[in-house]
């Protein structure tokens, strides 16, 4: 349990509250200095570092770490305060969501000398350690309401430079803090790293699952034969490979809505993001029929919903709708609509959620990178295996069963990944924020900072 400073004083800052005393409250502008990035056309892209300079943007910061698995380099003359330096915090400054401004890294040793984006910022200060765990803070978060404008979320230069940060006068206090937070943030980064290693696992399992329960059945000792496809292989004998065209309606005609309601009826209004990627629905979105019923997609109760745009679709975006307002529902234009015809509805929208239904598919997907989509040629030509009814009623029950458990396994570590988010963002305002003192904790006195260690590497 840490305890608090034997001593307090007001900050006079409401989002701060009282201060240690022999801390100080003090804007960002008087200790540092902030760069907004480098703003460069597609012509100056070049495709390797060999050619040109590499650019930091914000996909560049992931968990308050640099990460090279999205890069982009240019050829460009760049001023030498454009060029990233040991010590410097880069800072998404600019970002059309609000929850990526203000993510930040701290620039070692084997980063330095890159440029950053237009959208990005550096804040350069002796005090870049302290200041990189007062960013990941609340406090500093809850000055985010200055960084959103009526057309884009941003962080100036302005608000940043006159951003209020609560600090120890005395710089070997400030280490310490730095020491700890690095030690601390860095014991609870492995504990996420080990869920999220654990939930990848189990997803991995649930599709596994999935997958050989509609390609194989649920009977070991199954007699088999070749199914003819080759990403199948063998399946159980009885069973048939028909193309899906001949067990579904696909996109059924809207008309059938005004046959069932009136114009002024409401009904449930779907977008993409209304549907998970694990099937979950939110129905709560309501429209009248008559402002829905030109320019979206019409489904109803039973039907499954396939997402045909990249990269919901690979990332299994579909449902299976049961709840609608009234039955029925219109939604973005991304979804292909299936209607069972002869085929359970369960089965079905576990076909559709398959690996092999949605690898091949990724293949076979068509049009410009970021907005590739799959054809409707795919969905109606693709072959599939299914056992007789009875079956695929047991093969449903079966899979109903096992994929709750894994969920409600999933949704557990879920809810322990973000309670430990929450605490390394308390444990980090608690510090900067002078509410607890780790001055006599062990790594505080001994731990060497993150520029240092890096620069040991």
């Amino acid at each position: 349990m840490h305890k608090p400073y034997p001593k307090y004083k007001p900050s006079g800052v409401e989002w701060i509250g009282n201060i240690p005393e022999g801390w100080d409250v003090r804007k960002i502008k008087y200790l540092g200095e902030a760069v907004i990035g480098l703003t460069y056309s597609p012509q100056d892209v070049v495709n390797n570092q060999e050619e040109g300079v590499l650019v930091l943007r914000s996909s560049n910061i992931q968990k308050g770490k640099m990460d090279y698995r999205d890069t982009v380099y240019v050829n460009k003359d760049i001023p030498t305060k454009l060029r990233t330096r040991p010590g410097d915090i880069l800072i998404c400054a600019r970002n059309g969501s609000v929850k990526l401004v203000g993510k930040s890294a701290l620039i070692d040793q084997r980063h330095a000398g890159c440029t950053f984006g237009a959208f990005m910022a550096i804040l350069r200060s002796k005090y870049s350690e302290y200041l990189n765990f007062f960013i990941a803070s609340n406090v500093f978060k809850a000055q985010s309401g200055l960084f959103s404008t009526t057309t884009i979320n941003q962080l100036t230069n302005t608000i940043l430079e006159n951003t209020q940060v609560s600090m120890p006068v005395d710089d070997k206090e400030q280490q310490q803090i730095a020491n700890f937070l690095d030690k601390k943030t860095s014991q609870i980064d492995e504990l996420i790293d080990k869920k999220e290693k654990m939930l990848k696992l189990l997803k991995e399992k649930r599709s596994a699952i999935i997958n050989h329960a509609v390609t194989k059945g649920l009977d070991q000792n199954a007699k088999m034969k070749p199914s003819g496809i080759d990403w199948i292989g063998d399946i159980p004998e009885g069973w048939e490979v028909k193309k899906l065209k001949y067990q579904i309606f696909l996109d059924p005609p809207k008309s059938e809505a005004l046959k069932k309601l009136s114009i002024d009826t409401f009904v449930t209004f779907l977008p993409m993001s209304y549907v998970s990627e694990d099937g979950e629905i939110d129905y709560s979105n309501e429209k009248m029929l008559e402002d829905v019923y030109s320019g979206y997609t019409y489904f109803a109760d039973d039907d499954v919903v396939v997402a045909k745009i990249t990269p919901c679709f690979e990332n299994g975006k579909g449902a299976l709708i049961l709840k609608m307002k009234n039955g029925i529902g219109f939604g973005t234009t991304e979804f292909f609509v299936l209607r069972s015809n002869g085929i359970n509805k369960k089965h079905l929208y576990y076909l559709t959620i398959s690996d092999y239904f949605r690898k091949i598919g990724e293949a076979c997907m068509k049009g410009a990178a970021g907005q590739k989509r799959i054809p409707d040629d795919y969905i109606k030509n693709f072959k599939v295996c299914y056992p007789g009814f009875e079956q695929q009623v047991d093969i449903v029950s079966f899979l109903d069963k096992k994929i709750e458990e894994i969920d409600n396994l999933i949704g557990k570590i879920i809810i322990a990944i973000k309670k430990l988010h929450e605490y390394r963002t308390a444990i980090i305002t608690a510090t900067v924020t002078g509410k607890i003192d780790i001055r006599e904790e062990k790594g505080a006195m001994n731990g060497r900072g993150a520029i240092n260690r890096a620069r040991t590497l």
